[in-house]
């Protein structure tokens, strides 16, 4: 319910949700915004003002890119935005404290997608993970495929 109500709200609703989730497994999930400063997802502050709160709680810190797809036609271009504004990211000189070898594209959907194969490129690896908000059963789902 919560996934479905960030989906019809917006994409950065999907990106906050996911951050918090994340959070819960010990993996904090940040945000480059257009000025170029790392954001807190969860609490929308500077990174570089909250580093001793990471390394206290955070096993590690990662970078996400995330992308809401509306529909399944929109995929490939939503993936491949994805993908470019993250291997941006990588190149930047980030936190420190992050997983510099992973990046992980999200692509937000309302039922489940099979995704591209991940990415591997200049020593990171940019997975794909997908977020079904509403998806089929799983005998409606093996039906689809």
């Amino acid at each position: 319910m919560r996934w479905r109500k960030a989906f019809d709200q917006s994409e950065t609703a999907c990106e906050k949700l996911g951050a918090a989730h994340l959070l819960w497994h010990g993996i904090w999930a940040f945000k480059v915004n257009t000025e170029g400063e790392r954001t807190d997802l969860i609490m929308g502050d500077a990174l570089h003002n909250r580093r001793d709160d990471i390394e206290e709680v955070a096993e590690a810190l990662v970078l996400t890119e995330w992308k809401k797809v509306a529909k399944e036609s929109e995929l490939p271009k939503a993936r491949n935005a994805a993908h470019k504004q993250a291997k941006l990211y990588a190149g930047s000189s980030l936190a420190g404290v992050e997983l510099d070898a992973y990046r992980y594209l999200v692509l937000v959907t309302l039922r489940g997608l099979e995704m591209p194969p991940n990415i591997q490129e200049a020593g990171v690896l940019y997975r794909h993970i997908n977020i079904a908000v509403a998806p089929f059963v799983p005998s409606h789902a093996a039906r689809q495929r």
